[in-house]
Order: C-alpha cells, then structure tokens, then sequence
C-alpha cells in the first residue's frame, strides 16, 4: 500500500468518532442554508433570476454528505467484522482520543494475543480493505 493511502486511512480513523457530529452539521446546513442579507433590497428594479442560484441540493444529492456517510459505513463494518485484535489495535492506536499504548505497548500488556510482526500484519491488512471498500487501492 502506498504512503499517502495509508496515513489518509490514518487520517479518517482518527476523525472516526467525529463522522457524527459533521454528517449531523452537514445535514443542518443543507436543510438551513445561510441566505446572506440583501444591501439592496430597498432598491426597486428589475429582478434577473438566475434558475442555477435558486436551486437548492437535496439530502440525497450531497456529495460530501454522502462521502461521510459512507467513511462512517464503512469504517464501522470492517470494525464490527474484525477480529478481537484488529480491532483492539485501530481502537487503541487511532480511534481512542487519547492513546495510551503503541504496537510493542498492546503487545507488552498483553491487550492483543499476537506477536509485533502479525500485529502490523493486521492492521495493514485492516487498512487495505478499508481502501478497497472506499476504492482508494491502485
């Protein structure tokens, strides 16, 4: 797997538990878009109505809201189909908001049932199908 693959799948797991929060502000801002104040509204003419301007993006058309959602999907199944310690490992070292443990750390307080080289392997195999399912892989 390639560098930049690997710490942008860092980069969503550490965001994971705040995936809530911005699908639920995403959803606000849609539904309540900001109509800035018109300077000119005293100003009587004629109005040009510009059709692009009026049109407003449904819910289901997001793009950005449907690219969280699916981060979130995804995420939380290869999770939920992991084993206890491929999961212990993302949880502890990406997921957690404050990591108290490395690989040798989990390792060494016996919090994961496996050597350093297997543990790695577990967790790069966890990141390869998390970019497979979010079509990252080359």
């Amino acid at each position: 797997m390639k560098r930049y693959i690997f710490n942008y799948i860092k980069g969503l797991l550490i965001d994971y538990p705040n995936l809530d929060k911005y699908i639920k502000e995403r959803r606000e801002e849609l539904m309540h878009p900001y109509t800035p104040p018109d300077i000119n509204r005293d100003i009587k003419g004629n109005k040009i109505s510009n059709p692009m301007e009026n049109a407003l993006i449904t819910i289901d058309q997001d793009r950005r809201l449907a690219a969280l959602e699916k981060r979130k999907m995804v995420i939380s199944n290869r999770l939920r189909d992991s084993d206890p310690d491929t999961q212990t490992i993302i949880q502890e070292l990406y997921i957690k908001k404050h990591p108290q443990y490395t690989m040798d750390g989990l390792i060494a307080n016996q919090l994961i049932y496996c050597g350093r080289t297997k543990a790695f392997e577990l967790q790069n195999e966890f990141f390869e199908d998390v970019a497979k399912d979010l079509n990252l892989d080359d």
